[in-house]
């Protein structure tokens, strides 16, 4: 064998070798809904961009019940799905995210990092209540943080804080789900 051929092969050999290997992939992509529940727009957020017009395309196409007002009024509304691919880039599954209340998850923190509260702020006597919407993977691992309510001084303390803590994972139907909730602090403590 020449060696110059030898050489491509060990090369090739090292190529497939280093690459990583292929991973089960996911994509949030948000549905906006009318008030009857049908789909008139979607976009990806996170995932794999290669992914997101195939993940677009898969959740116009399932089914959604529409939402309500307080009032019980059908109303226009966004969801949030995940939509999953295998490792080899073909629809496994959508999932929802849950939607839960910080007063029902408060007990399921296990591991809590309090937000610093530089001293120039506080002499500066700024103070303030910072609330962030708080979105959890199956895992319990905090994903996103994002300031809904607060001062903007605090509020990147309160963020850097928040993506640092870890829950309990939420079941449903004997399945860990991901979960979006809420996070009040409060500066100072």
């Amino acid at each position: 064998m020449p060696i110059w051929r030898t050489i491509s092969l060990i090369f090739m050999l090292l190529v497939v070798s280093l690459s990583p290997a292929a991973q089960p992939q996911r994509v949030l992509v948000a549905v906006h809904l009318d008030a009857d529940g049908k789909v008139v727009g979607a976009a990806a957020e996170k995932g794999d961009p290669v992914l997101f017009k195939r993940a677009i395309e898969i959740a116009k196409g399932l089914q959604y019940q529409r939402n309500c007002d307080s009032k019980g009024n059908p109303s226009p509304s966004t969801i949030k799905i995940w939509i999953l691919f295998d490792e080899n880039g073909h629809f496994t599954k959508a999932e929802l995210p849950i939607v839960v209340g910080e007063i029902h998850v408060e007990h399921r923190i296990i591991k809590k990092v309090d937000p610093e509260y530089p001293d120039k702020l506080k002499r500066a006597g700024i103070k303030d209540v910072v609330i962030l919407e708080v979105h959890v993977d199956k895992q319990g691992t905090v994903t996103k943080a994002e300031v809904f309510r607060g001062d903007p001084q605090l509020a990147g303390y309160a963020v850097k804080a928040v993506l640092q803590w870890k829950y309990l994972p939420v079941y449903l139907r004997c399945e860990s789900v991901p979960m979006v909730t809420t996070v009040t602090l409060n500066f100072p403590r």
